[in-house]
């Protein structure tokens, strides 16, 4: 028995402007951390937890990311994009992907967590909850 598809949606398309002069040439979500960029680092955890469809809500250099990451195939999934024609507010760009299940999850670009994805959403989904938030806070050492 197969797994139903999971989808997710990554915000990418602000301008990054706390990392200036950096995002001048490269969008906050390609910033590197080591060898590989923060996005891809996020998009390969998505892909390790059986995720198999990514969105990613672009604006800002747009066609950067869209160059990165193709439509997903070296990874091993499909990501397509969304793009705002204008800057839109943090969760304004679901408005604008029309085929959106019930049930995603939706993340930034640009936060990086060891978070597992897959039981996350499974438990989530098997709870019913309509509407879920993860956050942590680290524990001063």
């Amino acid at each position: 028995m197969s797994s139903p598809p999971r989808r997710a949606v990554i915000l990418a398309g602000g301008k990054g402007v706390r990392l200036l002069p950096y995002t001048v040439v490269l969008p906050k979500p390609l910033m590197p951390i080591g060898d590989c960029p923060i996005l891809e680092v996020i998009v390969k955890q998505l892909a390790r937890h059986h995720f198999d469809h990514i969105t990613m809500a672009v604006n800002h250099q747009a066609d950067i990311i869209k160059a990165f990451f193709g439509d997903g195939q070296r990874w091993g999934l499909r990501v397509d994009y969304s793009l705002e024609s204008q800057p839109l507010s943090t969760i304004a760009p679901l408005s604008l992907i029309p085929d959106l299940p019930e049930d995603f999850l939706l993340l930034t670009g640009d936060v990086l967590t060891d978070l597992n994805f897959e039981r996350f959403d499974q438990s989530q989904v098997a709870a019913g909850r309509r509407f879920t938030i993860s956050v942590s806070t680290a524990t001063p050492a």
